[in-house]
């Protein structure tokens, strides 16, 4: 049995000799899994149940207590969860600090974490290995790793979509996988994905190996490599560590758990070990839960919002778009914000060249970027300006370089590439918004008037009141703000393309807790209004 909810249940693939289905999943009433099963390949044997697991909580608390697996293998390869000895179900396998973040895993010998302000790791150590500690820069983007393991000091640096190892480049990280140094020259190796940003496959432009592939990948639901069906080329090349939801996997030790920016997620057991920061955003589900028990349908992209990506939602953006490209010339157009908040109506703004687009990506450390191309487009999903295609075109458009026009639309919405060439959009005026509305908005001198995707999902498109090459503002003249889906959406933009997002509000405006908190760690920087 299962809670009513969107969930997954038993959805897995069998045949008769490889077996890799997950069933026996149930949860309690707050999402939290009780109960599951996993099957897998061991070397040298048939398919077998390498998990079943049993998951104990805190009493009246959402904080895991332990977890019991009744198909215990302490010698597996697999990486499936795993522990040393028995264990009863009364054993406290894991410790929390007073922000529900977790400090210890019995079942990985993690005997301490030290967080930051911002509930992020800052000193992980393992008992009879060693420590790996992480550098951050104020907003919370990783820069440096450094792993101590014995003797051996590895230290991780990351600098913006570059990664070194020790002081030596690994890697570029782009759109379409990574470029990385091979002797005096560069390698191309390009990542195949599913729709929820999966590595499904990677391949190379290096005509020195034996194969193109490098790489495959398998998952189960909830993020668990399955080792047996996969596939390594043996060579001197990079591995990929971004493998579920495109996500660093942190290897160092025997962590295994997926870096999303704000949070850990541990896919051994499916469950995130700090706190929802939005937690009062889904007040109906556990802080910990991980994309509300449905990994098919959802995905959560920092660690912070679960969202679903589907092939409906792909073309609407891409309608939208061409609307955009199609309208000019029109005198009025109203465009609804879809929750209320604004109702704005105004030109739609002129179609631009092909000079200069900007588009944003997760960087190798979890830093937001910007990039610019000037002239030739490279890649597809890289850069699409709206007035230069159409729904027919992304059908029936030849496919180049592998990558076919319906996946490169599914990739541009789940990447979340942002498109604008401010240079030619027309400033307007607001139109029929409220009176209080205007009295803000005509105060901070709005004018550039933009739409730009729903990153949460909760509507069609978003109309900043400000956005520029840099910045993305919006006018709040309310006595009390919480965080609504338009903000979130504009949050989410701001973080993904790297803008400064800017609230402009009244001097007395107070603030949900959700809301306070990316206030005070510079996330959303506030502004007054500045009335006459």
């Amino acid at each position: 049995t299962g809670a009513a909810f969107g969930q997954y249940k038993s959805g897995g693939f069998s045949t008769a000799n490889v077996n890799y289905s997950v069933s026996g999943l149930s949860y309690d009433q707050n999402g939290n899994i009780m109960t599951m099963n996993q099957y897998g390949l061991k070397s040298g044997s048939s398919s077998s149940l390498i998990d079943q697991l049993a998951y104990h909580y805190n009493t009246n608390s959402n904080r895991l207590k332990n977890v019991v697996d009744t198909a215990n293998d302490a010698t597996t390869t697999l990486g499936d969860f795993h522990y040393t000895g028995t264990k009863a179900a009364s054993a406290v396998d894991y410790t929390y600090d007073s922000n529900g973040n977790m400090t210890s895993d019995a079942n990985k010998n993690i005997s301490g974490i030290a967080y930051n302000y911002l509930n992020l790791p800052e000193r992980i150590t393992v008992t009879g290995k060693g420590t790996v500690s992480y550098i951050y820069d104020a907003s919370g983007n990783k820069l440096q790793k450094k792993t101590v393991d014995g003797v051996i000091t590895t230290v991780t640096t990351y600098l913006g979509a570059a990664v070194y190892q020790n002081d030596t480049l690994q890697f570029f990280g782009n759109q379409e996988g990574r470029t990385r140094p091979l002797g005096s020259s560069f390698i191309n190796d390009y990542y195949l994905k599913d729709h929820l940003g999966n590595t499904r496959v990677v391949i190379t432009d290096d005509y020195n190996v034996s194969s193109p592939i490098l790489e495959t990948n398998s998952y189960y639901p909830f993020g668990l490599q399955q080792k047996g069906i996969g596939y390594t080329q043996v060579l001197a090349s990079l591995h990929n560590k971004y493998t579920y939801n495109g996500k660093e996997l942190q290897e160092d030790l025997g962590l295994d758990q997926y870096d999303y920016g704000t949070r850990f997620y541990d896919a051994q057991i499916g469950r995130w070990h700090v706190a929802d920061p939005l937690a009062d955003v889904s007040r109906r589900m556990s802080p910990y839960n991980y994309v509300y028990d449905n990994p098919l349908g959802f995905k959560d992209p920092d660690g912070m919002q679960s969202v679903t990506f589907q092939g409906a939602d792909a073309v609407e953006v891409f309608k939208q778009w061409q609307q955009m490209g199609r309208s000019e010339g029109r005198d009025d157009q109203t465009d609804g914000d879809q929750d209320g908040d604004d109702d704005k109506k105004k030109k739609t703004p002129k179609k631009i060249d092909q000079k200069t687009y900007s588009t944003g990506w997760e960087s190798a450390g979890g830093n937001k970027q910007i990039n610019k191309y000037d002239g030739k487009i490279r890649f597809v999903s890289e850069a699409i300006h709206p007035s230069l295609i159409n729904v027919e075109d992304l059908i029936f458009f030849p496919v180049k370089g592998g990558i076919s026009l319906i996946r490169a639309g599914f990739k541009l919405f789940e990447k979340r590439v942002a498109i604008i060439a401010a240079e030619d959009v027309v400033k307007e005026g607001l139109g029929n918004a409220r009176a209080l509305g205007i009295a803000g908005e005509e105060a901070v001198g709005v004018g550039v008037q933009v739409r730009i995707p729903s990153l949460t999902g909760t509507a069609k498109y978003r109309i900043p009141d400000q956005l520029t090459s840099t910045t993305l503002g919006e006018v709040k003249n309310v006595s009390h703000l919480s965080l609504t889906s338009q903000l979130r959406d504009f949050y989410m933009f701001s973080q993904q393309t790297g803008r400064q997002f800017i609230l402009y509000t009244r001097p007395n405006t107070t603030f949900s807790g959700p809301l306070q908190n990316l206030i005070n760690n510079g996330s959303i920087i506030i502004k007054p209004i500045p009335f006459k």
